[in-house]
């Protein structure tokens, strides 16, 4: 969950080199191996962007998936304020359809494979919005977790 980053950063920080070596690979085996299993484990990396949110701004992926949490929170919240919503409601969904598109491009981009079929592009878009999913669920895990804190203070 990062740790790889954040020692080639303090390696760094004292005047060793680090390089990254595209042709190394490594295999996890405790990959998850259904799509509840993935989206615990995105949600287990996303719970604590909340305990270092000076850090997090600054992180990509997780103001990606603050964006789509509060898409995914307005469209469940629209309905409620009836007039004028039609507008904030479409913005939110264009927010959570294309945000998962802006990830698979990314890992598409990223990666040597390019997917030949639509199959293969639906099933990239399918883990992208897993994973979003899945930093949404860490991210409120996140709060909660700092709500009780001050509340148990």
């Amino acid at each position: 969950s990062g740790e790889d980053t954040k020692l080639a950063v303090s390696l760094n920080n004292i005047g060793i080199r680090t390089v990254v070596d595209q042709t190394l690979n490594v295999v996890h085996l405790g990959n998850a191996k259904d799509s509840k299993s993935f989206v615990n484990r995105q949600a287990w990396h996303s719970e604590n962007y909340i305990k270092d949110i000076k850090k997090s701004i600054w992180d990509p992926t997780f103001v990606l998936s603050v964006l789509y949490l509060c898409s995914f929170l307005v469209l469940l919240t629209a309905p409620l304020f009836g007039r004028g919503t039609l507008e904030i409601t479409m913005m939110a969904l264009a927010v959570l359809v294309l945000a998962p598109v802006i990830l698979s491009i990314k890992r598409v981009r990223r990666s040597s494979f390019r997917p030949e079929t639509l199959l293969s592009i639906v099933r990239i878009y399918f883990i992208d919005f897993l994973y979003l999913i899945g930093r949404c669920k860490g991210i409120l895990k996140g709060i909660s977790g700092v709500l009780k804190q001050t509340r148990d203070c």
